[in-house]
């Protein structure tokens, strides 16, 4: 039943049983996976299939010996956890030669309450998806409205109802003022400016005549 076939670049293991669960630990669980072995492999052909799986991984592991009644299931329990715990890599390739051998996956070897339970969780996490994705057309329509805003130049408020065409409006430069807003700052700095200096001149007069001032202004 079983033969090993090296070669320089490959570790290729005839092993139907090992080859069978290789392949099906992925789709089915442990449970269903034991249940089908049992009933299609002798106890010969699991012992020999586990003792063989730990031999040909490289390392120090323990091999437990099963005895009394349900040591195949417990076989079959360590052959799984042993291919669910090394590094795939490091596992060989088995492989089938007698494919009359390998039992198929029927309705009765699954958990019919398993699948209904995952049909529902299956359901509602595409009704969370329904209810929360954004369609293409709307993704669309915000990309063209974000294009549209860079493109498109910004007018000042005094220029909005200011024939454009003609130039009869100003910039009002990076501050976003108008031009009113212009003129009168510029009257209110050129007034801040000449009170300013009117006070300096003040400063500069002797003390007598700052007095004579004060009481003039009195």
């Amino acid at each position: 039943m079983t033969k090993v076939l090296k070669c320089n670049q490959c570790n290729i293991v005839i092993d139907e049983l090992l080859s069978y669960l290789q392949n099906k630990i992925s789709v089915a669980d442990e449970e269903t996976l034991v249940r089908i072995c049992t009933s299609s492999f002798t106890t010969e052909e699991i012992k020999k299939s586990k003792t063989l799986l730990f031999d040909s991984i490289p390392g120090e592991r323990r091999k437990i010996l099963r005895k009394n009644k349900g040591k195949e299931e417990r076989d079959l329990g360590d052959i799984i956890s042993l291919f669910k715990s090394v590094d795939p890599d490091v596992i060989p390739v088995f492989v089938a030669r007698q494919l009359e051998k390998l039992p198929p996956i029927l309705f009765d070897h699954l958990d019919c309450t398993k699948i209904l339970k995952d049909i529902l969780i299956l359901k509602s996490e595409v009704e969370a998806i329904k209810n929360s994705y954004v369609k293409v057309e709307d993704i669309q329509e915000i990309k063209n409205g974000l294009l549209r805003l860079r493109c498109d130049p910004i007018l000042p408020a005094s220029a909005f109802k200011v024939n454009t065409k003609r130039g009869a409006w100003m910039d009002s430069g990076p501050m976003g003022l108008s031009h009113d807003e212009l003129m009168n700052n510029n009257d209110y700095m050129n007034k801040s400016h000449e009170g300013n200096r009117d006070n300096s001149l003040i400063d500069m007069l002797p003390l007598h005549e700052k007095k004579e001032g004060k009481r003039a202004n009195r």
